[in-house]
């Protein structure tokens, strides 16, 4: 008996595919501090097809920890909906201008494939063989003033699959979810070192 519980172990366990997750770091929070009349802006980048709640979750997250901030504002000069590369300085001119903010968070997500587009790539479901699902999550503070990136990271998971047959994996939601956790999670604690 405890052979076979033993084996029903092993065969499940070898069937769960989990992602990798990292944490890349281009700049760290230096001798930063938030006054309480500081304003910022939120401004989500590439966010169309993550959902409502993950959006909503990003929203409560940063409202959470900064008080003075204006969440999902919308500019008429600029598309939000596509991946921005660089903020450029007439860019910088009108959030500032639009929202009175002195920083900018600025959150970005890449999605390979998009969640929209995986409709077989669920958390129980039989792959193709090296099936992938790669997300990142990025955000910098940027001062708009000195038009300066004050805080640059990026979080990363990958999931692989190189076999062909029915498998079990974290869904594209829990995925997300904790690529972004694993970056919010380092912010916060920067931030809470500067207070």
């Amino acid at each position: 008996m405890k052979y076979l519980i033993y084996l029903s172990f092993v065969i499940f366990s070898s069937c769960l595919v989990t992602p990798k997750y990292y944490l890349h770091t281009e700049k760290n929070l230096n001798n930063f501090s938030i006054k309480e009349e500081d304003k910022f802006v939120l401004i989500k980048n590439n966010f169309y097809s993550v959902g409502v709640d993950f959006s909503n979750k990003v929203d409560s997250d940063f409202s959470n920890i900064i008080k003075n901030i204006l969440l999902n504002p919308s500019f008429l000069e600029f598309s939000n909906e596509k991946f921005i590369f660089h903020l450029n300085d007439e860019q910088l001119d009108i959030i500032r201008n639009e929202t009175k903010s002195e920083y900018i968070l600025l959150i970005q997500t890449i999605l390979k494939p998009s969640i929209l587009a995986q409709k077989n790539f669920t958390s129980i479901t039989t792959y193709e063989k090296n099936k992938k699902r790669e997300y990142h999550v990025i955000l910098q503070l940027i001062d708009i003033e000195k038009r300066k990136v004050l805080y640059s990271k990026e979080s990363m998971s990958r999931i692989k699959i190189s076999y062909e047959y029915s498998t079990s994996s974290t869904t594209q939601d829990e995925q997300l979810l904790k690529t972004y956790n694993i970056l919010y999670k380092d912010f916060k604690e920067e931030l809470l070192k500067m207070k």
